[in-house]
């Protein structure tokens, strides 16, 4: 995008046009006195479908100055203007066609002189145009806030002007009409929790990431979303960094690319891989624990029986301990002993695996 200036104040301006390529960027004013700049007719013959945004302050005006903005310029006669006439309190939307002026709405307001406005001018390609000042939307005198054209003349270049009157203006940008659009959406995992989101938009946006561990799939507005990360300026293919997220689970994002107006993408899922060599927990492990904790109290009480058995029969009086006790005898005892410890182990092993059987009953149940 150029603009052919009499007097080379293109320094003054920032442009964004519809290849989306910043020109002259900074901070300057540009101020004309009884001139008109235009952007090149014949290069934005079609030039149609947009946002032009400004500021614009009144220096000085003539009793019948005017100042503003010419929009779908087809030549030098034929375009439709946006103009500020401070001395007469009056904003007004015309269209010239062959040079004659057919004035098509007007607002009777107070233009302050030195003091900024901004401006919003949109111009869609069905013919509709309307207009903002300081973030409020212009209703003109007869109410009404569109201005319906007629389509065949809604394309053409752009031009600003000022007549009889010292106007500044500062900050011009001109943004199409339309949402960006988001394709070529991907993702890589990185390891260690990190992913990059990849993806392509039709002209230079912000873009933000969000994202969640449950699915938002219904959210219109991509506003349930735990979590959200982003680029910090304008890009046309974006990377996007996502830190901290779990192994093993799976997450869900949108891309909202926003500019003067936002497009939200589809949901789409990312599913992290486990990590290697990690050993996941039994589920019965409890139970075990419980069984081996059992069996060791009862080993424990068997063995105590056994021990204060045999400290009684050494304490009897001798002459009431039998005289014929002998290996015999001490080998009948040992048999029922070990007998009644084997009737309790198997007694042990019964409860085991009712235990066991009413825990897998569970698991499935909680499945």
């Amino acid at each position: 995008m150029y603009i052919p200036y009499d007097h080379g104040y293109t320094k003054a301006l920032n442009l964004i046009d519809f290849n989306n390529n910043p020109a002259n960027i900074n901070g300057n004013l540009l101020t004309l006195k009884d001139n008109r700049t235009t952007l090149s007719t014949d290069r934005f013959v079609n030039f149609f479908d947009y946002h032009l945004v400004s500021k614009i302050k009144f220096v000085n005006a003539e009793r019948f100055g005017e100042s503003g903005f010419d929009f779908w310029v087809a030549d030098e006669k034929n375009y439709f203007r946006l103009s500020f006439k401070p001395s007469e309190s009056k904003i007004l939307i015309s269209q010239f066609v062959d040079g004659k002026i057919n004035i098509l709405k007007t607002k009777s307001t107070t233009l302050e002189m030195n003091k900024d406005y901004s401006i919003v001018l949109t111009a869609k390609r069905n013919g509709e145009i309307y207009a903002q000042i300081d973030g409020s939307r212009i209703f003109w005198d007869d109410q009404a806030d569109i201005i319906k054209a007629d389509p065949k003349y809604a394309k053409g270049g752009i031009a600003f002007f000022s007549y009889l009157a010292e106007t500044s203006f500062d900050g011009l940008k001109i943004f199409p009409n339309d949402p960006p659009y988001i394709w070529d959406i991907s993702y890589e995992t990185l390891g260690h929790g990190e992913v990059v989101v990849k993806f392509k938009s039709s002209y230079p946006v912000l873009a933000e990431v969000v994202y969640d561990n449950s699915s938002h799939h219904s959210d219109n507005f991509a506003s349930s979303y735990k979590y959200r990360t982003g680029t910090f300026e304008p890009v046309r293919e974006g990377k996007i960094l996502i830190r901290n997220l779990s192994p093993s689970n799976i997450y869900f994002f949108r891309i909202k690319a926003v500019s003067e107006l936002t497009s939200i993408s589809n949901e789409f899922t990312i599913t992290m891989p486990e990590v290697k060599g990690a050993i996941a927990p039994k589920n019965d492990a409890p139970f075990v624990n419980f069984t081996l904790s059992v069996i060791s109290f009862l080993a424990t009480a068997i063995g105590l029986i056994l021990f204060f058995k045999a400290q009684k029969r050494d304490l009897r009086p001798e002459a009431e301990q039998p005289s014929d006790y002998s290996l015999k005898a001490i080998t009948n005892d040992l048999k029922n002993d070990s007998g009644l410890i084997l009737k309790e182990l198997s007694h042990i092993k019964q409860n085991s695996n009712k235990q066991n059987n009413n825990w897998d009953i569970f698991k499935k149940n909680d499945e």
